[in-house]
């Protein structure tokens, strides 16, 4: 069985109609790129699915994988809402999706961000009849993956190990969120902003003569901050420090990660007070 990511082949709706209230369009949409990795749809759900329980599930990702429903993302349209009924999983293959509280359209208090490969939801569907637990705002153009609950749970009597699978990667989700919120309470906001560098730092360009780890801030300082527990105020503070430390270089919105160790030693410098 052959699975594409071809919008055209797949007949993909745009998130703006029908599936979420969207009325937040800053200019007109253009045609999102396509997912680069993974290069298809079951390895994408197979990736966000990356557990080790000793499980052979590929029989029931098959199974689920031809009641996916491709939505096409464009940026500025918010695709899920805490008012709206929590009915569906949503996968993000491409793109980048802005998670947290909004109002009028914005994020006015960040959690996290979204990358292609991980859930934008899958847990809120479980609680029943509720809203979804975040606002999702749409901030890069790209294409999600969307799974009715019912199909879910239907594939999953039939093959069970969907189920441990999906119990898996919620309690995934529960271990981030108490580790996020551990971090708050026991690290210093200079802590936290280093272990948040080394999490996204991204790989080296081969061919740079002198390859330095960096992070490109792709987000307003606000929403990262906002990730972090502290003002945007302590945000540029802290990078102030962590410059005058030799830590890491500033270069417009990319910053270079100059000393790992450094980073790594204040990263893990749990037992001091918060300073926010």
């Amino acid at each position: 069985m052959k699975f594409t990511s071809d919008v055209a082949e797949a007949g993909a709706i745009s998130a703006a109609a029908k599936l979420a209230p969207a009325p937040y369009h800053t200019s007109a949409p253009t045609p999102p790129p396509q997912p680069q990795q993974p290069e298809s749809w079951f390895d994408a759900l197979r990736h966000a699915f990356d557990l080790d329980l000793g499980l052979d599930s590929t029989a029931g990702l098959q199974a689920l994988l031809p009641l996916a429903l491709p939505v096409t993302l464009f940026k500025g349209a918010q695709l899920l809402s805490r008012t709206q009924p929590a009915q569906r999983h949503w996968l993000l293959l491409s793109g980048q999706v802005a998670m947290g509280l909004a109002e009028r359209g914005r994020i006015t208090q960040q959690t996290r961000e979204v990358r292609p490969g991980q859930w934008i939801d899958h847990t809120s569907a479980w609680l029943g009849d509720g809203g979804y637990l975040e606002d999702a705002l749409i901030e890069h153009d790209g294409l999600a993956l969307s799974f009715a609950h019912a199909d879910l749970l239907r594939c999953g009597l039939r093959h069970p190990e969907l189920l441990a699978l999906a119990a898996g990667a919620m309690a995934t989700r529960v271990r981030d969120m108490l580790g996020a919120e551990l971090s708050l309470i026991r690290q210093s906001a200079e802590s936290r902003f280093a272990g948040w560098l080394l999490q996204h730092a991204e790989t080296p360009v081969a061919g740079v003569a002198t390859p330095l780890p960096r992070v490109v801030l792709r987000q307003r300082k606000r929403a990262i901050a906002s990730q972090l527990g502290a003002t945007p105020e302590t945000f540029s503070r802290v990078l102030r420090q962590l410059v005058n430390r030799g830590a890491v270089r500033a270069r417009g919105y990319t910053i270079e990660l100059l000393d790992l160790d450094q980073l790594h030693t204040l990263a893990t410098a749990g037992a001091t007070r918060r300073r926010t």
